[in-house]
């Protein structure tokens, strides 16, 4: 996603829960299944660390930037119930959510944020490791956070930006 569109989705996030989830899913690149896994007490305030259970049933660890432990706060503030989902429907009984309902919701805040292509939790995890790299993150950083074992995967998420390339060779090659 460029900035204007990863902007014009939190711009269409009318709900705690969906700044929430749009914030998560940015902040830690998580996959889909990995969000509708975690349970509030797979998040740790106090270090912005959050543990993610994912593919291969491993188990890794992703961070909370500012926006995220903001947007979570605050949602988890606006719940009333008892469920140990970190996301959970808007109506009782608040069951977790579960991967389509994600998927869909996320596609609908694309087409409320008026974003030109298709929006998915998966473009929002690309994102991630697309702007992480073209923000200095090491590839190997990159790799860690999003769980791949090998760096080729990693490789293939992240589109760096040739203006990025250009730059750091200006900067880099003398």
């Amino acid at each position: 996603m460029t900035a204007i569109e990863l902007e014009q989705l939190r711009n269409a996030c009318a709900t705690a829960r969906d700044k929430a989830m749009v914030e998560f899913l940015y902040s830690t690149g998580c996959r889909v299944t990995e969000i509708v896994n975690i349970n509030k007490s797979d998040v740790n305030f106090e270090t912005k660390e959050v543990v993610l259970f994912g593919k291969g049933n491993k188990h890794r660890t992703s961070y909370l930037n500012a926006r995220a432990e903001l947007a979570l706060k605050n949602y988890l503030d606006s719940r009333d119930d008892n469920n140990d989902a970190l996301f959970v429907s808007d109506r009782h009984p608040h069951n977790r959510l579960k991967k389509n309902a994600i998927e869909k919701r996320i596609g609908q805040l694309g087409e409320i944020a008026q974003i030109e292509r298709k929006i998915f939790p998966h473009l929002i995890r690309h994102t991630t490791a697309t702007n992480g790299l073209n923000r200095g993150m090491k590839v190997e950083e990159v790799q860690k956070m999003l769980g791949h074992e090998n760096i080729s995967t990693t490789m293939i998420y992240a589109k760096v930006a040739e203006n990025t390339v250009k730059l750091n060779h200006t900067k880099c090659i003398v």
